[in-house]
C-alpha cells in the first residue's frame, strides 16, 4: 500500500479532479445538504413534521388545538437549535491537505494525481 500527502500553498486549497488513486478523506467542507443526508436525516424530517403540525393546529379556531399547535412551534425551535448546535460542532472543514492511498498499482502503469486549487 503506498500513500501520499500534497500540500498546497499558503492561502490555497487544494480539491482532487481525477487520477488512477483514491483520497483517503474528503478534503473539502461539506454542504449543509450533505450534512444533513449523512447526520440528520430522519431529525430534519421530524422538524418538519412538527412545523407542519404546528401550522394547521394553530389555524383551527380551538383553543385547545392552538395552544397544543403553539407547544409544537416551542419544541420544533428547540430542536432547531439542537441541530444548529450539532452542525457547527460536527462538520467537516476544509483540509489543508490531500491524503491519496492506493493498494495495488500495476508495475506497467504510473500514479497520476490530479488537483485543482
Amino acid at each position: 500500500m503506498s500513500e501520499w500527502i500534497l500540500r498546497g500553498d499558503i492561502g490555497r486549497v487544494l480539491a482532487p479532479k481525477g487520477g488512477n488513486v483514491e483520497v483517503t478523506e474528503p478534503p473539502l467542507t461539506e454542504t449543509g445538504f450533505e450534512w444533513i443526508s449523512n447526520r440528520a436525516r430522519l431529525a430534519v424530517i421530524a422538524l418538519l413534521v412538527m412545523i407542519g403540525g404546528s401550522a394547521f393546529l394553530t389555524r383551527t379556531g380551538s383553543v385547545a388545538r392552538g395552544g397544543v399547535g403553539l407547544m409544537l412551534a416551542v419544541v420544533a425551535m428547540g430542536l432547531t437549535l439542537i441541530l444548529t448546535i450539532d452542525s457547527v460542532l460536527k462538520s467537516r472543514a476544509t483540509l489543508h491537505e490531500l491524503s491519496y492511498a492506493s493498494t495495488l498499482v500495476p508495475a506497467d502503469e504510473g500514479v497520476t494525481l490530479q488537483v485543482r486549487t
